[in-house]
């Protein structure tokens, strides 16, 4: 009896679970994983021999605190016989954990959604639960402080994980492929979504709904929808990949949001977007990407992305107050490099742009394009631009130490706008004017203009012109001027 006793122990030690009666599928008089359920009180642990059970099971509201792990390959068929449907595995009882086991062919009828797994009840644990072809989600949680990690969806008709009212959910190590709908869709505070990859879902990749989410290390290929969306206040998606989007890339519209260390290539839309006040896009990696970075609202900080290969717009700042665009890389863009739309305040500096403005077509013509008042825009590396350098349509924007070569038309264009200061920038090279004014009270200081058609040209008003530096590349530097 002692021996049998410590090899009891013994393996409930080894299954990491706490002290209870071990009651073995199949065993006299226990046939099936229901009679197991059945026969077990809080605490036991339904141990299930490897085989296939024909049968769809339900662990009640009083059966919480049980254990059911597959030994071998175990595999639940849910498949109806007779009037049977709804969900393979339902657990109603709280504190339930499910191990290795295999739940495929739920069928939505009488008896319920055919979600292959339904947790309606708190601190669920499941860990290394494959679910296959099941007609409705592959995995649907009402649950609070609830655990999944190394589970395994494929080929359902729904959601591949979907959990409503689940603050506190840990999704760990999770795979989804060829979901119905969303990969991982997710609505509660504080979720974690933890080194999990989604590849062919019908919807998005990974939703999450709610406060203080956190998306990390995880992996979303070939979604007919946006890789990730986390909505709610303080999230953070960090050091995630991101390959064939048909939509967005990752779209974090909550204040405080945090968007980092990701890779993302080949979206339809655009590759980032936030839109709530106080945001970070930090060391990004964006490749050919539809558009690249779109943010609204106050007190963003993009810095230090890299941009490779988009097709349309670089950065996008859209009405935004106070940004804050720095030390990024954008090479071979087909439109603006950095927008900045209808905003105030904001700060462009030393971002390196190569090969802006590269489609005849776009409708910026421009690889700044600065129509917001008070930006500042300094320190800047442009060479080589389909269009104008700088141009700007606001009134108080400092445009100062930049250096552009090689643009098509202009490499400082005021277009309009009313006090705006041009110092310090140097510019060689450009087809069009190296600075052309159209705006009013412009100051233009300091500045060295080379090699360009005409160095400096004046349709509108200046404030002061002074300690510029002129060339036409002859012997006789007689500045070429326009005025």
């Amino acid at each position: 009896m002692r021996v049998g006793t410590s090899l009891v122990v013994g393996f409930i030690g080894l299954l990491g679970i706490a002290d209870g009666a071990v009651i073995t599928v199949p065993s006299p008089g226990i046939n099936t994983i229901q009679n197991g359920i059945d026969a077990s009180s809080s605490g036991d642990v339904i141990r299930i021999k490897a085989g296939l059970y024909e049968e769809t099971v339900t662990i009640g509201v009083n059966q919480g605190g049980i254990t059911l792990v597959g030994v071998g390959k175990v595999i639940l068929d849910a498949r109806p016989s007779a009037i049977a449907s709804g969900p393979g595995l339902e657990v109603l009882g709280s504190g339930v954990t499910v191990k290795n086991i295999t739940i495929r062919c739920a069928v939505t009828g009488l008896g319920g959604d055919g979600h292959g797994l339904l947790v309606d009840a708190n601190a669920f644990t499941g860990s290394k639960i494959v679910v296959q072809h099941c007609e409705a989600s592959g995995i649907h949680m009402l649950s609070l402080d609830s655990t999944l990690t190394n589970c395994r969806v494929e080929a359902v008709g729904g959601a591949g994980i979907h959990a409503e009212f689940a603050s506190g959910l840990v999704l760990k190590s999770c795979v989804v492929r060829g979901a119905g709908g969303v990969g991982l869709e997710l609505d509660g505070a504080g979720i974690l979504v933890d080194s999990c990859r989604v590849r062919g879902s019908r919807g998005n990749g990974i939703e999450v709904v709610g406060s203080d989410a956190i998306v990390r290390k995880c992996v979303v290929e070939n979604a007919d929808d946006d890789a990730i969306v986390a909505d709610g206040l303080g999230a953070l998606v960090d050091s995630c990949r991101l390959d064939t989007i048909d939509g967005v890339g990752i779209d974090a519209d909550g204040a405080d949001a945090i968007v980092r260390r990701c890779k993302i290539t080949a979206t339809q839309s655009f590759a980032i977007g936030c839109g709530g006040d106080n945001t970070r896009i930090e060391d990004n990696v964006l490749t050919r990407c539809r558009a690249g970075i779109v943010i609204g609202g106050t007190s963003q900080q993009v810095l230090r992305n890299r941009l490779t290969d988009t097709t349309l717009l670089g950065i996008d700042l859209d009405t935004c107050s106070q940004a804050l665009v720095a030390n990024n890389v954008i090479v071979r863009v087909g439109g603006a490099a950095i927008s900045s739309d209808k905003g105030a305040l904001e700060t462009i500096r030393d971002n390196v742009v190569k090969d802006a403005v590269m489609l005849a077509d776009t409708p910026v013509r421009a690889a700044f394009e600065i129509s917001s008042v008070s930006a500042t825009v300094s320190g800047n590396r442009l060479i080589g631009c389909g269009g104008d350098g700088i141009a700007i349509t606001a009134d108080d924007c400092e445009i100062v130490d930049n250096a552009l070569k090689a643009c098509m038309e202009d490499g400082i264009d005021v277009e309009s706008g009313d006090a705006c200061i041009i110092d310090g920038n140097v510019v060689l090279g450009c087809t069009g004017e190296g600075i052309e004014n159209n705006g009013t009270n412009t100051t233009i200081t300091n500045n060295v203009m080379k090699k360009n058609r005409i160095d400096l040209a004046n349709d509108g008003t200046l404030d002061d012109v002074l300690g510029n530096v002129f060339t036409t590349g002859g012997t006789n530097e007689v500045p070429l001027i326009d005025f």
